[in-house]
């Protein structure tokens, strides 16, 4: 090879090398397309710039905070279940109830009622007419309760968790 060929060569290969330096030093990155994907400066994109309208990225989805974090406890709903006295009956002689639910007792008629339970799980002193107690059974198991008054008059309330 003369010298005129190998100086020819030396300029084509530094072409070459200055070309593919500037490609991977200026931080352009390309996509196997050669479409520019990200400049390579703070704040560009590094994502692909969709130009098809038929695609698209997929939309977020909603996680529940329980299914990110095992150690969060999954709320629980308590519920709140009334039983009238009505007539000097209860509307509900029979209740299942979930730990931590609650029950209301209302008095709706004249003559005043004391609902306790049988065990002395609960006592709600004497209601009038249109009064309330309420109790939040914590405990599982079954809770028999009477009317202290009217000893005829007799419940149940079934908890389960």
């Amino acid at each position: 090879m003369n010298t005129k060929h190998t100086i020819l060569f030396i300029i084509v290969i530094l072409i070459i090398g200055g070309a593919f330096s500037w490609y991977f030093l200026t931080g352009v990155k390309h996509d196997t397309n050669g479409d520019v994907i990200s400049s390579g400066e703070p704040g560009s994109p590094t994502f692909p710039i969709i130009e098809d309208e038929e695609e698209s990225l997929p939309s977020p989805v909603m996680v529940p905070e329980e299914s990110i974090n095992p150690l969060i406890a999954p709320k629980v709903v308590h519920v709140t279940h009334n039983v009238n006295i009505v007539d000097s009956k209860f509307d509900k002689t029979s209740l299942s109830v979930k730990k931590g639910d609650t029950v209301v007792w209302t008095n709706k008629d004249e003559a005043g009622h004391l609902i306790a339970g049988t065990k002395n799980e609960f006592n709600s002193g004497v209601l009038v007419k249109d009064k309330t107690y309420s109790f939040t059974f914590n405990q599982v198991g079954t809770v028999a309760y009477k009317d202290v008054m009217f000893p005829s008059l007799t419940g149940t309330i079934i908890v389960t968790n």
